[in-house]
């Protein structure tokens, strides 16, 4: 099993010690620019509470003209955390995918891809500690 399994499988939870709104101001200014192979990624609000609690779909779009259909790919939750702070959480696999196949599939490799490149950007933002550089493709 390869790493970026491995946390598909799991999951991710981390406390970022930042107001939910400069992780959602993170998220709005980076995501944008991610990319992998042919494909683009955005975030939309799957559902939430303003201030408080998001939950953002993550949709992957093949070629730059967006002409063709967009996958979802993938959750992210970020949470407002009573003491302070963010909570951000991508769900394991198997909360919200029915298909365990798609795991080892196109929609594993872009949303293993989009979490690597967003905990590189937020490491690159000084809001969450690393040990190195994770590999995007």
């Amino acid at each position: 099993m390869s790493f970026a399994q491995f946390i598909l499988e799991e999951g991710v939870e981390m406390e970022i010690q930042s107001e939910i709104g400069d992780v959602i101001v993170a998220l709005d200014t980076d995501v944008p620019v991610f990319t992998y192979l042919d494909y683009e990624f955005h975030v939309r609000p799957k559902g939430g509470v303003i201030g408080s609690k998001w939950r953002l779909d993550v949709k992957a779009v093949e070629d730059r003209k967006g002409e063709r259909p967009w996958t979802s790919v993938g959750f992210v939750e970020v949470d407002k955390m009573s003491e302070g702070g963010t909570l951000l959480r991508i769900p394991p696999w198997n909360e919200w995918c029915e298909s365990h196949s798609k795991l080892y599939g196109k929609e594993g490799e872009l949303f293993a891809s989009f979490i690597f490149q967003l905990l590189n950007a937020f490491k690159a933002r000084g809001l969450v500690n690393l040990p190195a550089h994770l590999p995007t493709s």
